[in-house]
């Protein structure tokens, strides 16, 4: 990777390390000078020099040397060429100095001289002017300390080139931009030398302790310009140039701040190139490359300096980059090389930059001065650097005659020609040499005690033996009126008016900026003018550029981001999400009840949906018509066993208990009917206690004739004989006993948590269901229901079973173990749906648990005794008496027994159904007594 050079810290290492050792090399022999000769010969340098009694230092890029990569093998080339801007600088201190000598008023007889150095827009050759200028400063502290005064010959006329007068300075007017000026006032600050930079924004205050003062303004609001205008044109996604140094980082750092605290506009891409003296052309390449190839992008934004931005543009030219809207800030917005060699370019660039200043009457007199030909110049420049300046104007005519393409030092020279007439900043050179000579001014006419600003109000040492840190001190509290009459100071806000300005071509086709707006800033409001018809865009349609990085998300979608905060694609809502409005950043989900429309763009309420008989709900009526079916075929073995409850068949299966079974059975079937009704408070509060206090009771019937067999088969004949425990009475009261604890928590639970009406939302349905409460008491009480019917179930199976091996003819225990099986998964079943579903699952598994308990029940319990039933009806009629006397022969045969031998004889055979008797263990024991 390129290592580009980088000076904040680098140099100064260097600058300190290379000080120290030049003062402790020259301390002897300096020394030793200034007591034997008196006098001192400073090193060669170029420059402009002028003795007075208060030296200015002056550092100008008169002339420019470049340093470019235009190779990928890593390769420098330095570019140097004559800089006509730089110089323009430098004769308006000329000018200003002049002037303040020539107002006798001002400072009497005092006078003030300048040393102008080339700084040729180079760090290296700046610092090097640096350590030049520094070193008269120790040559003075030197000669001091050893009680002498060191002597400097001066000719008192301006000199150029390599000269041999020297001067300590006393404040240094420069460097110009902030990148440059930065090593040079730390250098300065280390002997006390204040700089004032004529063309640094971005510095300001926090080099304040580094004794540096910069004249124009902080541009930061240039940027609060910039994002209002991207906003005014509803530019969505721009493009950044910037480079690496103060002033590029500075601008972007500002831009970004400003773009984040809007909506809707952004920085897509930044480039950032290397800045101050330095071209990478080969990255300006790239960088052009893929501004080209982003077919989103119409707003370039550029943040660099003069010659980075000539070398952009050129390239610019070069890709035949066209249909981009470029936005100038005012570091090159004005600059006629850039204006005039990419016109076709630039064609309806928006340039931000402060209000224009015409050039003094008097300063352009003195211009014309210089441009007359030597023999008749009335200037004191020197005469070596006219004939410099000649023969580059000579030079430029030539560059202008020829139209084919040139080398890069050719470009540059001829990108410098434009600037022959070029004053831009230079009131800003007049007014930093205006604060010397107005700190001067307020040093002389001090009065102790009054207006000293000394502490104690003291006044300093009068002019002209000033000492530096007084005229710091001066210079930060200087105020006067410049040329154009405005009040300048150092303690100034930044720039709060811009000038808004399109850059359009004649019908001549030379360029032109028109102004056509302007930006303010008063009380923290910011306020933005545009006459849109005055605007030359450099479309076909002539209407301002659409720049974002895609088209209109549409209602029915959102942004969606992907590379970055501008660039995103526009995906559709997500299920149940609807956007009314372009560009929607997120998509708003539908309340609950509601779903979007088919293009995702609004909700519409959804239809309450329930299980209802009244609408003809196809679930309802096959429901009802089950339950229908199941209620008449339970109804029609209830009045079967009613009308032949004196059949030994129907005795034999305890005609009471089946009676009352049935009743149940009945009731349950009825049951699903209540669920296809539209739920209402006291409907749920019914289906809450039926579903218990029907199924329940249910259990609690097959228990006790389970229950009353398994007791007839094991107990002893003692106690077979204790009727009471078989009467029908002990019989229901031991079914109630079992069903008072389900009834009493079911009334407990609607009284103090009753079930409700609720909405159920599900998949677009809303579901009006009822709801049992979720309090922790309620469902404690259910899950006590739910494990009080699980029990009972469990225990009737295991009784069930335990009777597996009674004979064929007598196996009701047996028929009713699968019923009791089938009641057990079932109840599984439902205690797992009340716990996870709702509306019409829940219905349904409900519904479906009833009829297959109802039915298992009929088919297995009744279904057998009705066939039964049918074949021996009249059989059972006709062998009633019969039946009766061969139970009671039984019975006593069986107590005599039990007396006689043995009380724990068990009845191991029982009574046919059929009215059949079939001999007992009791019976052959008696048998075999009787024989004996």
């Amino acid at each position: 990777m390129r290592q580009y050079i980088t000076y904040p810290l680098l140099y100064l290492v260097i600058i300190l390390s290379s000080l120290r050792s030049s003062y402790d090399r020259v301390e002897g022999s300096i020394l030793q000078q200034c007591r034997t000769q008196k006098s001192v010969i400073q090193q060669d340098y170029q420059g402009i020099y002028r003795h007075g009694d208060i030296m200015l230092t002056g550092l100008f890029p008169i002339h420019a040397e470049l340093i470019a990569f235009n190779s990928s093998n890593e390769e420098q080339q330095k570019v140097g060429f004559f800089n006509f801007h730089g110089f323009n600088w430098a004769l308006a201190m000329i000018y200003t100095v002049e002037w303040i000598n020539n107002q006798t008023d001002l400072l009497h007889n005092i006078t003030l001289g300048y040393d102008i150095r080339d700084t040729y827009y180079n760090i290296e050759h700046a610092v090097g002017q640096a350590i030049n200028l520094t070193n008269a400063v120790i040559i003075e502290s030197i000669c001091n300390q050893d009680g002498n005064h060191c002597q400097i010959k001066s000719s008192g006329t301006s000199h150029w080139g390599q000269s041999k007068q020297a001067s300590s300075p006393l404040v240094s007017i420069g460097p110009s931009y902030a990148w440059i000026a930065s090593p040079v006032a730390d250098i300065f600050s280390s002997y006390g030398i204040p700089l004032i930079s004529y063309e640094s924004t971005s510095l300001g205050l926090k080099y304040r302790d580094r004794l540096f003062l910069q004249i124009r303004q902080s541009n930061s609001l240039q940027a609060h310009a910039i994002a209002d205008l991207t906003q005014e044109f509803k530019w969505s996604y721009i493009t950044v140039i910037s480079t690496d140094d103060e002033y590029g980082q500075l601008g972007l750092q500002n831009l970004q701040q400003r773009l984040n605290a809007r909506d809707g506009t952004c920085i897509g891409r930044n480039y950032v190139i290397p800045g101050g003296d330095q071209i990478d052309l080969i990255l300006i390449k790239k960088v052009i490359a893929s501004i080209k190839q982003d077919i989103h992008n119409r707003v370039c934004v550029v943040y660099t300096n003069i010659f980075q931005a000539g070398a952009i543009f050129d390239e610019a030219a070069r890709q035949k980059l066209s249909k981009i809207t470029w936005i100038a800030t005012d570091a090159w917005g004005h600059s006629p090389g850039i204006i005039y060699q990419n016109k076709d370019v630039l064609q309806g660039m928006i340039a931000i930059s402060l209000p224009d200043r015409e050039p003094l009457f008097d300063f352009q007199e003195f211009l014309q001065s210089v441009n007359q030909p030597l023999n008749n110049s009335s200037t004191q420049l020197p005469t070596s650097l006219l004939r410099e300046y000649f023969h580059h104007v000579q030079q430029c005519r030539k560059y202008f005659r020829a139209e084919q393409s040139c080398n890069l030092e050719c470009f540059y020279q001829r990108f410098s020609c434009y600037d022959i007439d070029n004053l831009e900043g230079f009131n800003y050179v007049i007014d930093a040499v205006l604060a010397v000579g107005s700190a001067v001014v307020a040093m002389k006419r001090c009065r102790p005690g009054i207006d000293g600003l000394l502490k104690g109000r003291k006044c300093p040492s009068p002019p002209p033996n000033i000492i530096r840190s007084e005229l710091w001190t001066y210079l930060n509290a200087v105020t006067f009126q410049d040329f154009y009459g405005s009040n300048f100071s150092f303690n100034h806000p930044p720039d709060t008016h811009f000038i808004i300005k399109n850059l359009q071509l004649n019908d001549q086709g030379e360029p032109q900026l028109i102004q056509v707006g302007q930006w303010s800033q008063n009380s923290d409001n910011n306020s933005l003018l545009i006459n849109h018809s005055k605007i030359v865009w450099n479309s076909y349609e002539g209407i301002p550029p659409v720049s974002r990085c895609n088209k209109a998300c549409l209602p029915g979608y959102q942004i969606y981001q992907k590379t970055s905060k501008c660039c995103w694609n526009c995906i559709a809502c997500n299920e149940n999400h609807y956007s009314e409005n372009e560009d929607s950043l997120t998509c708003s989900e539908c309340l609950r009840g509601h779903i979007t429309n088919h293009n995702r763009t609004r909700c519409n309420q959804l239809p309450i949906t329930y299980i209802s008989l009244t609408d003809g709900n196809a679930i309802a009526v096959i429901f009802t018509i089950f339950s229908l079916l199941g209620g008449l075929v339970a109804l029609a073995f209830t009045s079967l066993f009613i009308r032949y409850r004196h059949n030994g068949t129907i005795k034999a299966s305890s005609s009471e208990l089946s009676i009352l079974l049935l009743i149940f059975i009945m009731i349950s079937f009825c049951l699903p009917i209540l669920f296809c009704l539209k739920p209402t408070n006291l409907l749920c509060r019914l289906r809450s206690f039926l579903t218990f206090n029907t199924l329940i009771p249910l259990l609690a019937i097959l228990l006790a004739k389970t229950h009353r067999i398994v007791r007839l088969f094991n107990a002893r004949l003692p106690a077979l004989m204790v009727k009471k425990y078989f009467s029908n009475t002990f019989i229901l009261l031991q079914i109630g006993a079992i069903c008072a604890t389900p009834l009493i928590l079911s009334i407990v639970l609607i009284a103090l948590y009753p079930a409700k009406v609720s909405y159920t939302y599900e998949d677009h349905l809303v579901l009006l269901v009822c709801q049992t409460s979720k309090a922790n008491v309620a469902i404690i009480l259910q899950s006590i229901l739910y494990g009080y019917f699980g029990l009972l179930a469990l225990y009737c199976v295991y009784l069930a079973y335990q009777q597996r091996r009674l004979p064929q003819q007598f196996n009701e225990a047996r028929q009713i173990a699968f019923p009791m099986s089938t009641i057990c998964l079932t109840s599984i079943a439902t205690i797992i749906t009340d716990f996870s579903t709702s509306g019409v699952a829940k219905v349904i598994v409900y519904s479906f648990v009833i009829f297959a308990n109802c039915t298992v029940i009929l088919v297995f319990l009744f279904v057998p005794k009705i066939h039964t039933l049918r074949q021996h009806v009249n059989k059972d009629n006709d062998g009633a008496n019969r039946l009766s006397y061969r139970l009671r022969d039984v019975v006593s045969l069986g107590f005599t027994i039990g007396i006689s031998r043995t009380q724990t004889v068990l009845v191991s055979e029982t009574i046919s159904p059929e009215g059949e008797t079939y001999t007992t263990e009791a019976t052959r024991e008696m048998e075999t007594v009787s024989s004996t």
